[in-house]
């Protein structure tokens, strides 16, 4: 019984003593969780100056203009400042006014820890017999270390 628990003591103890290399981090050490969601916002519909994204109900910009200016950076907040998360299935609606009531899209898309470039695209409003042409793609940028 002695040897067992001798034995046990020895290989708790190897295990933590290794971790920090088994591990694949390096201090410090930083988890994609720890890092946070990073998205960047692209408004590609000609028909519309502005536009407002929810994400799962959430207001995270407000009249994102056509013409992105010198602030096309990544956010990592919605709007009142609470952090983004990652989900397999997150749905962006996008409205053409700030309080949310005329949508020009929806979809699902999935967030991860990389940071991602998503691009509203095509036509806002459209008539019959036209094709509806919005679309909402997400793209993986590169990660930065």
């Amino acid at each position: 019984m002695y040897r067992i628990l001798r034995a046990v003591f020895f290989a708790s103890l190897v295990v933590i003593l290794a971790s920090p290399w088994l591990s694949g981090c390096s201090s410090p050490c930083t988890y994609p969780d720890q890092r946070g969601v990073k998205i960047r916002l692209l408004n590609a519909m000609p028909d519309m100056p502005v536009i407002t994204v929810f994400i799962d109900g959430k207001l995270f910009v407000q009249n994102f203009s056509y013409d992105p200016g010198s602030d096309f950076g990544y956010e990592g907040s919605y709007k009142d400042g609470s952090p983004l998360s990652a989900s397999d299935s997150s749905l962006f609606v996008v409205t053409s006014d700030p309080s949310g009531k005329d949508t020009l899209i929806s979809h699902r898309v999935f967030i991860n820890f990389n940071r991602q470039t998503v691009i509203v695209m095509g036509r806002g409003k459209w008539k019959a017999p036209q094709v509806k042409t919005a679309r909402i793609i997400k793209l993986d940028d590169q990660e930065q270390h």
